[in-house]
């Protein structure tokens, strides 16, 4: 599965937001010309912060703090993410792959691959890196397993209850679904093809409040 990608304005320019495929650094692409290259490209070891906007906030915004090497001070990058149906997944996708990224940099370790697939995750209000001793025990993959993370229904009802347009999505999705279709397959495959937003929710929650720091 591709890294995870967004259609974002950056600097009141349409875009697209992207994670390499290394998972070591993403890129904001102008969408005109067309074929154009990347504008910006940030390191994840250079980023020291991630601000967003909470998911009570009609707009979905993603800040990102990079200090490159030899710069007296970070820098600031704002993106603001314009789908009109996807914008707080994708958001909360970037988010939370460069917040894996910072987490392990942090920790001393090389920053890792980007999530795709099985590994990929998306986070609700992850807004900034916590300390090296948090990150660390959030990282654990093993903590969260695929199979773990879909069949564990209070978790998804916490997710469900911290992200509405996710809740609405789902309650949707279950009221038009075929009747051939069981509640229970149709939750099963509406988590598998979420379980990027249960890992971050649940690393999310693993995390001190405190340590949070939201965009206003």
């Amino acid at each position: 599965m591709a890294p995870p990608r967004g259609s974002a304005a950056y600097k009141k320019q349409d875009g697209t937001l992207a994670i390499s495929k290394d998972g070591q650094s993403v890129s904001w692409t102008p969408v005109t010309p067309p074929g154009a290259k990347a504008a910006l490209t940030l390191a994840v070891s250079a980023i020291t912060n991630l601000q967003q906007t909470p998911a009570s906030t009609p707009k979905v915004m993603l800040k990102i703090f990079a200090q490159p090497s030899g710069a007296s001070a970070p820098e600031t990058h704002v993106f603001n993410f314009t789908s009109p149906t996807v914008a707080r997944a994708e958001a909360d996708a970037i988010k939370d792959a460069l917040s894996r990224g910072i987490q392990q940099a942090k920790a001393g370790g090389e920053t890792p691959a980007a999530p795709g697939g099985s590994a990929s995750s998306a986070a609700m209000a992850i807004a900034s890196a916590v300390s090296s001793g948090q990150q660390a025990g959030a990282s654990q993959d093993g903590v969260y397993d695929d199979t773990k993370l879909q069949s564990d229904i209070e978790l998804q009802q916490s997710l469900l209850k911290a992200n509405p347009q996710l809740k609405k999505t789902f309650m949707e999705s279950l009221r038009t679904k075929p009747s051939t279709i069981t509640d229970t397959h149709f939750t099963s495959q509406f988590w598998s093809s979420r379980t990027h937003l249960l890992r971050a929710h649940a690393i999310e929650k693993s995390q001190t409040r405190g340590s949070y720091n939201v965009l206003a």
